[in-house]
């Protein structure tokens, strides 16, 4: 009988993780040109969300807003979420959760496998979701700390360091905007006490 040989071609990987960083560079540049354009947050965060799960192909998203006592993250924006989650559910901000470890071990937080997970427990919002692997970073800095951005998927996944550095680099452009945000309304409400001042001395 005829000998039949096979070739067997490895995959191009080198190549793959170049379209991959390219495209997660592209999507920070996204968000980083609608950050100068628009003064809008949440359609910056709902955008980023977007972006963040699309780039990493996960089913979920989130930016969490923590409150000013820093006992609770808001779910702010985010995409994949049941209906009526967006903007009324709440993640407590301590160390039983995924978020709350993130916020203070003040670095990307990557989770395999949230079942056998032994840092912290998964909230309802991950469980009720059927969250199996994700990767959490914070939004600000250890000083001023804004909240979290989440990106979480039901397969088992083995994230890499890249893609926790893509996710901390859509939470810069999202940290920049929010400070930048806050300054101009402090700006506003000082034009504001300058104008209602008829006291020319004062």
């Amino acid at each position: 009988r005829p000998e039949i040989i096979g070739i067997v071609r490895p995959v191009d990987t080198a190549e793959a993780e170049l379209r991959r960083r390219a495209k997660q560079q592209a999507a920070v540049a996204t968000v980083g040109q609608l950050a100068l354009e628009s003064d809008n947050l949440d359609e910056l965060m709902a955008e980023a969300s977007r972006l963040v799960g699309e780039t990493l192909d996960c089913a979920y998203c989130k930016v969490l807003d923590l409150d000013p006592d820093r006992e609770e993250l808001l779910l702010r924006q985010g995409v994949g979420w049941q209906d009526g989650i967006v903007g009324t559910a709440t993640v407590e901000s301590n160390m039983n959760s995924q978020a709350g470890y993130t916020l203070v071990s003040e670095q990307p937080v990557i989770v395999d496998d949230l079942n056998t997970e032994t840092r912290f427990t998964g909230p309802d919002l991950l469980t009720s979701h059927g969250v199996t692997s994700g990767i959490s970073v914070s939004i600000g800095n250890a000083d001023s700390v804004w909240g979290i951005l989440g990106v979480h998927d039901t397969r088992h996944r083995q994230f890499t360091d890249d893609d926790a550095n893509f996710v901390q680099s859509m939470a810069n452009v999202l940290a920049s905007a929010i400070d930048r945000h806050d300054r101009i309304q402090e700006l506003q409400r000082y034009e504001q006490i300058i104008e209602t001042v008829t006291d020319g001395v004062y």
